[in-house]
């Protein structure tokens, strides 16, 4: 019987074996007769995708005629094109293993693109499970078959691969056979081949010594392997006693003369080991043995590990959090994937392990974190992750669901977020209650350290030896957002963001990690970018008269217009670069996006971008006079170190958040000239229709708050408008500062938070893209022109019409505080632009923005003593 079924198997093994020797067979044929002339479609046959849920292109394809059947079987269909469509690479972002000097492989076979693109399904954990029942030594890793060159991150996800054509035709097999992963929770929609154009560009700089791939051996070696090998960074112990707490498993307590007494005595005191980014030696005193560091060569890393399921948009998600709280230029924030968190030597270069919501890690998983902490002196901070019960007694709160919104006390201020089902109990002398589970005010650390059976949603505790961990049940480390499925959860919990980042900000730095604000980025080059023939040469002509030795001097910061790089940037002076190409690739903003989306025929066509600047509102001081009324110029910058505000407050600008200055010139004699107000009107209706306007976003939550701010609903603030101007002559002179937050979730609200709740919202539609800087800024200068020109045509009643559908106030409730207390009611804007209120005597009172501020949560107008 037993022989019978052996048999039986090897056949078995055999047919499977010479099928799929046929399938590749017949696909390289199909493939080989394309190649060289046209791009190729691969799709899964019949069982793949339906129209009704395939997302749109990453280019466009034609029509469905262009495309010709050349091969199908009963898993893949292989189509070819009229031609070979062409990507330009300059609109998408490079992986950092491919280097402009990345060296092409042998031979043109060798060097075949393919453009993958996929979608994200629509029930993760269903196409989680479904991977997971692949058996591993089938399943096909696309990046262990190819060098990934580039990336986009909306839908369509897109990854353009590099590869040879015999991993192209296994790339095809296993995708047919629906063997294939891509290491994210991300579906394989088609494979395309394509060629390239371009450089993509770089969301990071790498070092000269970043390892490239040279070969398909490399390709196996992510770069998380290459970045956490031990390295002079570590802390290296001497001791010679050991001491262990009650929860430590015997496997690390057998372990002798590895670390001290004084380790675990200097927790009990909550203090934490020397810090593994200290930059020289510790002093010794009393003949005792010290840790030796020697100065890092590089950051130490902090690791962050999500599990298997939508990894990479969680890490992201916690990325954010954590550059809003740490010392960004300490520390190297790291993506740890399953692989190599199993593989990789890690556990010896890593300051702190963050393990966000893993309710059931693998025993292996589980093994290699507690080595970590045991034997590597490691941190970890846990958030509400089966490794907790490693640690301390965890148990289920049984009148508490799983992901429950509350709001907790810490120290003076009340914190909303979720929680997870679980509590901890500080049962041995070592553990410190951070938060206890009657959500009373943070207790006083020297009460707590011998505090026994204490309950709690946050606890503090050590490994055998000096190890320390942190474990929570309060799910601080993403953007709320991440977790609200309506409107009402969104929006307590944006509000108590700011508190939630506080509360991570003290939980790392009870872990030893430091969270000072770090430097402020030095200044960058200003870079002069004109697409239109010509037209540069006609700004420059326009104050060349003004320049001196090529300066243009102004108060508060001079204009020097230089050919090349090289010249120092000051708060006081901005190099402006003339000689760069209007699609050059910068750091924070993508021009291609800004150019697609400009359709202006003045405002905004001579960009003045800056990667750092204090602030854009002075750049056009020196020259606002000088130029023509038919060149629209703008300041764009990435970061603004001294951002200002309405009333002169300072606002430090995040990073994806748009901002620019845009200066315009209005003659007296028409009609928003004489209704000069109403420009920040107009500006901030801009930013709001530069969204709402765009297909599938009309029902975007957008609203204008009087008399400049953008808001999401009626209590969160995305962005705001400053307008001053001056007259001379004829000519009033208006320069235009706007902020909005586009992509930075923290510390507050962004666009793409609210596009990321309508999507979970509304699972049934087809998830809006997400939007950026470039898109958005451009969109609104372009609105903003056409609605100065209709204002213009047809006054100020037809632009109020507008106004109203998306502003906050009206009829609302107001007292004006004047010489007494005043009640009304908003009616609107008045001819010129002020708040119109009406008293119950029917008396209407116009209240002027500059120096008033309206607080809609009291209901209140403040008027501004002078």
């Amino acid at each position: 019987m037993m022989l019978f079924l052996t048999l039986g198997n090897i056949v078995l093994c055999t047919v499977q074996w010479l099928s799929g020797l046929f399938r590749q067979r017949q696909y390289g044929l199909a493939m080989n007769r394309i190649l060289r002339t046209s791009s190729f479609f691969i799709n899964r046959a019949k069982k793949s995708l339906s129209e009704s849920v395939r997302r749109p292109s990453l280019f466009p394809l034609g029509s469905s005629s262009n495309e010709k059947l050349e091969y199908e079987d009963d898993y893949i269909k292989i189509s070819s094109a009229d031609v070979m469509y062409e990507i330009d690479l300059s609109t998408w972002t490079s992986y950092t293993s491919y280097l402009e000097s990345h060296t092409k492989l042998p031979g043109p076979e060798e060097n075949i693109y393919i453009m993958l693109e996929a979608k994200r399904p629509r029930d993760v954990e269903k196409f989680a499970d479904k991977a997971l029942a692949v058996p591993p030594a089938h399943r096909v890793n696309v990046l262990k078959h190819g060098c990934p060159v580039a990336w986009k991150s909306a839908e369509p996800f897109g990854i353009i691969l590099q590869c040879s054509f015999g991993r192209l035709v296994i790339l095809t097999d296993a995708f047919g056979q629906g063997h294939l992963s891509l290491d994210e929770d991300l579906q394989l929609i088609r494979i395309i081949g394509v060629k390239t154009k371009g450089t993509p560009q770089k969301l990071v700089p790498l070092e000269d010594n970043y390892p490239m791939y040279k070969s398909e051996e490399d390709l196996q070696n992510s770069c998380i392997q290459d970045e956490l090998t031990p390295n002079s960074n570590l802390l290296q112990h001497s001791s010679n006693t050991e001491e262990t707490t009650p929860i430590i498993s015997n496997k690390y307590s057998q372990r002798n003369n590895e670390h001290s007494s004084d380790a675990v005595q200097s927790f009990s005191k909550s203090s934490v080991d020397q810090d593994v980014n200290a930059k020289e030696p510790s002093a010794t005193s009393n003949n005792e043995t010290q840790p030796f560091i020697k100065k890092p060569t590089k950051p130490p890393n902090i690791l962050v590990y999500c599990g298997i399921k939508d990894t990479a948009r969680i890490f992201a998600n916690i990325k954010s959090s954590l550059e809003m709280v740490i010392n960004t230029e300490a520390y190297t924030i790291y993506h740890l994937t399953r692989e190599a968190m199993l593989s990789a030597p890690w556990t010896s270069n890593a300051a702190l392990l963050i393990v966000s919501s893993c309710p059931q890690l693998s025993t292996d998983e589980e093994n290699k974190i507690q080595d970590y902490i045991h034997l590597h002196c490691g941190r970890l901070l846990s958030f509400n992750c089966s490794i907790d019960s490693k640690f301390s007694n965890k148990s289920v709160d049984t009148d508490t669901r799983k992901n429950t919104l509350i709001q907790f006390k810490y120290g003076n201020s009340g914190v909303t977020t979720f929680r997870g089902p679980y509590y901890y109990t500080a049962d041995n002398e070592y553990a410190e209650v951070i938060v206890p589970l009657d959500q009373g005010s943070r207790a006083e650390q020297k009460n707590m350290n011998h505090d026994q059976n204490k309950k709690c949603l946050v606890l503090k505790t050590c490994g055998n030896g000096s190890g320390v961990v942190v474990l929570s049940q309060l799910l601080l480390e993403r953007d709320p957002a991440d977790y609200a499925t309506d409107s009402e959860s969104f929006a307590r919990l944006k509000q108590a963001n700011a508190d939630r980042l506080e509360v991570f900000r003290d939980l790392l730095t009870s872990l030893g990690i430091d969270t000072s604000p770090g430097n402020i980025p030095a200044l960058t080059p200003c870079l002069l970018l004109v697409r239109r023939v010509g037209l540069k040469e006609s700004f420059l002509n326009s104050i060349k008269h003004r320049l001196r030795d090529e300066v243009l001097k102004s108060k508060n910061i001079s204009l020097k217009f230089v050919d090349n790089y090289g010249q120092e940037t000051t708060p006081s002076l901005l190099p402006v670069i003339t000689s760069v190409h209007c699609d050059i690739q910068t750091q924070f903003l993508r021009l291609s996006e800004y150019w697609q989306n400009l359709k202006t025929s003045t405002l905004g066509q001579v960009v003045f971008y800056t990667d750092v600047i204090p602030t854009t509102m002075t750049v056009f001081d020196g020259l606002i006079f000088s130029v023509p009324e038919n060149i629209g110029v703008i300041a764009i910058a990435g970061r603004q170190t001294k951002g200002k505000g309405r009333g002169g407050n300072a606002w430090l600008s995040p990073l994806g958040c748009a901002m620019f200055t845009l200066p315009i010139q209005l003659s007296v004699g028409t009609k928003l000239a004489q209704r000069v107000s109403f420009l920040q009107h107009m500006v901030s209706l801009a930013v709001v229709q530069s969204v709402v306007t765009l297909p599938g976003y009309e029902e975007l939550d957008l609203r204008l708050k009087w008399p400049n701010d953008i808001y999401y609903g009626k209590e969160m603030k995305l962005g705001g408008v400053l307008v001053t101007s001056t007259i001379m002559d004829t000519i009033i002179y208006a320069s235009i500062g706007c902020g909005f937050n586009v992509s930075n979730s923290n510390p507050t609200v962004c666009i793409n938070d609210v596009i990321r709740l309508y999507n979970t919202s509304h699972p049934d539609l087809p998830d809006l893209p997400h939007l950026s800087t470039g898109q958005l800024i451009a969109r609104t200068v372009t609105i903003l022109e056409s609605l100065i020109e209709e204002f213009n045509r047809s006054g100020h009643l037809q632009f109020c019409q507008q106004y109203y559908r998306c502003w906050l106030h009206s009829g609302a409730k107001v007292t004006v505080q004047l010489d007494q207390p005043t009640q009304g009611e908003i009616i609107g804007l008045d001819e010129h632009g002020f708040l119109s209120i009406q008293t119950p005597d029917q008396k209407l009172l116009s209240v002027q923005p500059d120096g008033n501020s309206f607080d809609m949560m009291h209901n209140l107008i403040y008027v501004k003593s002078t």
